[in-house]
């Protein structure tokens, strides 16, 4: 397994997700098996998605927000409140899935909802993930946990 981060602060979504998909790829010597990426709430989400997906259709993509910036090894980026950042895993051994459901009203069917698709994602249905990383909206953290446990039970990281 190889890991790699890569981050930009340009204007333009398409473009900041363009610049730190090719540092990422060029640092991880080929394209990741996994991909979390971080942008300040100041970018399109439809954008950075539809330009990742344009640069990387196969790859799975766990996203979120951040506040102001992101940070990686190499410190803080941020550029008049802007900032994105990647964190690519290589792993050709490894199998990854995303999931994602609406929580309205439901957190924690929606929480199942998100691991099933994961495992799906993965080609794992019916097992148990080694390890479960979670982006979620403030204030429905416990009952996102309580979800997954229901999913998975007590011994998933």
């Amino acid at each position: 397994m190889r890991a790699a981060t890569s981050w930009s602060t340009e204007a333009l979504p398409e473009v900041a997700v363009e610049q730190a998909w090719t540092t990422l790829v060029q640092r991880l010597g080929g394209e990741p098996d996994l991909v979390f990426l971080y942008a300040s709430a100041t970018y399109e989400a439809k954008a950075l998605m539809k330009t990742f997906r344009a640069l990387a259709p196969q790859v799975p993509l766990h996203g979120g927000t951040s506040c102001l910036g992101v940070m990686t090894e190499e410190g803080f980026h941020s550029q008049e409140g802007r900032g994105l950042g990647m964190l690519g895993l290589w792993d050709p051994e490894g199998a990854y899935g995303v999931g994602a459901a609406s929580i309205e009203g439901r957190p924690r069917q929606g929480a199942a909802m998100a691991v099933q698709q994961a495992l799906e994602h993965a080609g794992r249905s019916g097992e148990l993930p080694s390890l479960l990383w979670l982006t979620a909206a403030p204030g429905y953290e416990e009952e996102l946990l309580a979800g997954i446990e229901e999913m998975v039970g007590p011994n998933v990281p």
